[in-house]
């Protein structure tokens, strides 16, 4: 088997035998099709209304030296995240930087997906690193990156068949992608192999998925949810126990 990497799918067609992909050098005939797109899950018609995308970002500082990272008391230098609904997240980088994401999350409207580069969110990580390592203020940032994660209405993952049995779809990884994959990709195989598994038995593999409302709707039902959680976090942080 060859796997085609960076060939982008321009268009996705059913036809009788199954669908047509058209790239920008071919056009594929494929009996069957996952639809392992996530985040972008919304411009594809058969699961457009199953997740909205939201973003994350991160930072990361210049390389700390050895005094700085003395006065940390970050002696074992584990990866931390706290306790927010809307969390931050540290770890430190094998060339002595740390890396800090996590915060407010920053909404899409429609189908837009450019919001990659939010100069808001990367202020409020750069002024919370400095609250939590108060000798840090100040200190350079030498990268800023952010993307999209995949957000269902009930915030639960989703897996399943998107169109009779020849489709598949994965999305609402809810920013743990990452430990999800390896077994979502299992799911998926078992899936459009039509084979039954202790994972395709799983309770959120083929669950009833309640689909987001159209614009504007959705953006004001997203909106209020974000505007809750960031209440009960400043709430909890009031207590002290955010």
């Amino acid at each position: 088997m060859t796997v085609y990497e960076q060939s982008p799918v321009l268009e996705i067609t059913r036809t009788p035998r199954g669908f047509e992909l058209r790239t920008p050098g071919a056009t594929i005939a494929a009996e069957k099709v996952v639809f392992a797109t996530n985040a972008w899950s919304h411009q594809l018609a058969p699961i457009a209304r199953r997740q909205i995308p939201a973003w994350t970002y991160i930072i990361a500082t210049e390389p700390l030296a050895p005094d700085v990272w003395q006065s940390l008391g970050w002696s074992r230098r584990m990866g931390i995240e706290d306790a927010r609904n809307l969390l931050h997240y540290f770890r430190p980088s094998p060339d002595g930087r740390i890396l800090m994401g996590g915060g407010p999350i920053i909404l899409g409207y429609g189908r837009q997906m450019a919001y990659d580069h939010t100069p808001r969110a990367f202020r409020h990580l750069e002024e919370f690193l400095g609250r939590v390592f108060p000798q840090l203020r100040g200190v350079g940032i030498e990268y800023r990156w952010g993307g999209p994660f995949s957000v269902t209405l009930d915030l639960v993952p989703a897996i399943g068949y998107a169109a009779g049995r020849n489709a598949v779809y994965m999305l609402g990884c809810i920013g743990h992608g990452v430990s999800l994959m390896p077994s979502n990709g299992r799911i998926a195989a078992d899936l459009i192999l039509e084979r039954t598994s202790p994972l395709t038995e799983l309770w959120f593999v083929n669950r009833r998925l309640p689909g987001w409302p159209v614009e504007p709707v959705r953006r004001l039902i997203s909106s209020a949810v974000r505007g809750v959680l960031s209440v009960e976090d400043a709430w909890h942080e009031r207590r002290g126990l955010g």
